[in-house]
């Protein structure tokens, strides 16, 4: 009998045990897998990184260069190219007024002093407003005296050489006597120093030939 007692004790003791074990398990929850502490340099490499707009190239501001100084030289070639330039035009009008004094100088014959003075006013009043230069005045003589015959050649010598005479005596202050009496009233004249250079530079061209 006892023995049954002491098994029953024994059997008790076992449930209570059991049942306080199942009692603390229900009440303790169960944590939670915890999840891996992400570091900050992690965090920086997985957020989504910012673009950064791109300027246009037209915005970005470049110093601007030093303008170079004007050299005398530059203000040479400048002036060179600001003056007019000769053209054909300007040529032959020089010639054609050889021509004209070819056509209609007279030597050693009546009247021929007047014809000149006419002649010498045509000659002065185109070189006052030419633009051609000395050399390509002497140029375009030259070559327009190249082309004559060599018998028109010497009898053009003489002919320039009256004009020329009466190049001077218009260009003295009695000059004005002379040209009323040629007739010449619709002259440039007085003829500034420009026209005395042009017809010298005539002169000079085809006298010296001789």
């Amino acid at each position: 009998m006892k023995r049954w007692i002491c098994m029953l004790i024994a059997l008790s003791l076992t449930l209570l045990a059991s049942g306080c074990q199942s009692n603390h398990t229900a009440a303790d929850p169960v944590p939670e897998a915890q999840a891996p502490a992400v570091s900050d340099q992690e965090e920086n490499l997985t957020a989504p990184q910012q673009e950064v707009p791109e300027l246009p190239a037209d915005s970005a501001e470049t110093p601007a260069e030093p303008e170079p100084s004007e050299t005398p030289e530059d203000a040479e070639a400048q002036s060179d190219t600001e003056s007019p330039a000769s053209t054909e035009e300007d040529r032959a009008e020089l010639t054609a007024v050889l021509d004209r004094i070819r056509e209609e100088a007279r030597v050693g014959v009546a009247g021929s002093s007047l014809t000149a003075a006419q002649l010498a006013a045509a000659l002065l009043d185109w070189g006052m407003e030419t633009p051609l230069t000395e050399e390509e005045i002497q140029d375009t003589a030259q070559s327009w005296y190249a082309g004559l015959e060599s018998a028109d050649q010497e009898e053009f010598q003489m002919q320039l050489s009256g004009v020329d005479g009466a190049v001077k005596q218009v260009l003295e202050e009695n000059g004005a006597d002379l040209l009323d009496s040629a007739g010449c009233t619709e002259s440039a004249y007085p003829w500034n120093d420009a026209a005395r250079t042009a017809a010298e530079a005539v002169a000079a061209a085809i006298l010296t030939e001789a």
